[in-house]
């Protein structure tokens, strides 16, 4: 064995011993692979529950969970077509570490792999996983992160044409920006060796001179490079500028002089007008009557029914099932079992009938709980069985 396929082996030992995740071996050589498992399995610890799954054609996932099973307990009595997760707990008896070993020529089942998973999540035992295939492509793509290990045989691949003419391309553009940079370089060179002309500003002798600044320069609209010199002109008192009376009276305001206006009235007239109308006493306004907010009226919380209301990782007992509903129930008469809830589901598209029992916060609780339930269905095998497995079951029975 050569050192490469020795340290591999030695990085794959320490990670199925310590590690968690799933490992991957890449090996293009069969041999290597069957090398690499049996010497793995010379090594596994004893308390260490093994099975291995030689695959070098396709096999549907039936054949795959019998083999499985049948490797991890003694003459187990399952249902192929329920899933893994269901048999496992169906079938173990106490904790265990299980290690599966899968050495697969061809593309490996995707849907072993996912209820593996599964029953990863479910269960406490330590379970844990090494594939070996000849390439990365034979590795279904699952929501999951594996480590990989080993690498594939190189493959020579040409270059195709249009990587090879935009190669060319951008040495060609890479020649231009060089040129370019060049000749900007020469022309700053050209332009520092050309001598520099400067004008001398004379002033004539006078008065003592003080800078103006430059902004008053550039607002007289001289060249704002030039320092320009000008003779102080003597500080002369602002006199008040009187504003006008015409806007002072303006911004004042103007009172308005009431005028009286006396009309006279014809005495013949004053006796053909009508006497005065009774004089009404004005009445308050009536002031608005409050409104009244209706508050609304409480609603009813809304029940949260079973099995919604249980958390998804608590586990019930499944007692059992059929697929005549009426048959189901009548074996219940009778058997002072209490919680217990028929739940219809689906076997190979057709409506299967079950009897799930309680809810245990975990699966030792649930364990425990067979021991209390009549002999008839603790001769019948009664499991435990997870509240999000009931649920999932349930909506693929109303879909």
């Amino acid at each position: 064995m050569s050192d490469a396929l020795e340290d591999l082996l030695a990085r794959a030992r320490h990670l199925l011993h310590f590690g968690q995740d799933p490992v991957i071996i890449v090996e293009p050589d069969s041999a290597n692979r069957s090398h690499i498992l049996n010497r793995l399995l010379d090594s596994l610890p004893e308390r260490q529950d093994a099975a291995l799954l030689r695959c070098k054609k396709a096999a549907g996932v039936r054949k795959l969970r019998t083999d499985l099973l049948s490797q991890w307990f003694q003459d187990p009595v399952f249902n192929p077509d329920d899933t893994l997760a269901d048999s496992y707990l169906r079938l173990r008896t106490q904790p265990a570490h299980r290690l599966l070993l899968i050495d697969s020529a061809v593309p490996v089942e995707s849907a072993l792999l996912q209820e593996w998973l599964v029953l990863k999540d479910e269960v406490d035992d330590g379970m844990g996983l090494l594939l070996l295939v000849p390439r990365r492509q034979d590795v279904p793509r699952l929501n999951w992160q594996p480590i990989w290990l080993g690498e594939e045989a190189p493959q020579e691949q040409e270059a195709p044409a249009p990587v090879k003419g935009l190669k060319v391309g951008l040495i060609g553009t890479v020649a231009v920006a060089v040129l370019a940079a060049l000749g900007v370089v020469l022309s700053q060179e050209t332009n520092d060796d050309a001598p520099t002309e400067r004008q001398a500003v004379t002033l004539p002798a006078a008065q003592p001179l003080q800078p103006v600044e430059q902004a008053a320069s550039n607002e007289a609209g001289e060249n704002p490079n030039t320092e320009v010199l000008r003779q102080p002109e003597p500080a002369q008192a602002e006199a008040p500028v009187p504003e006008p009376a015409a806007q002072e009276a303006a911004d004042e305001p103007v009172e308005a002089t009431p005028v009286q206006v006396e009309i006279a009235q014809d005495p013949a007239a004053q006796e053909t007008l009508p006497e005065p109308a009774a004089t009404v006493s004005a009445q308050p306004e009536p002031q608005p009557k409050p409104q009244t907010t209706l508050q609304p009226k409480p609603q009813a919380p809304v029940k949260v029914t079973w099995p919604q209301s249980v958390p998804d990782r608590h586990f019930a007992l499944q007692l059992m099932g059929g697929r005549d509903k009426a048959k189901v129930l009548e074996s219940m008469d009778g058997q002072g079992v209490k919680d217990w809830h028929l739940v219809e589901v689906l076997r190979q598209g057709k409506a299967f009938y079950i009897i799930v029992q309680g809810d245990y916060p975990n699966l030792d609780a649930a364990r425990s709980a067979i021991k209390t339930l009549p002999a008839t269905f603790r001769q019948a095998g009664a499991w435990p069985k997870r509240y999000d497995k009931i649920k999932a079951e349930i909506a693929a029975g109303k879909s």
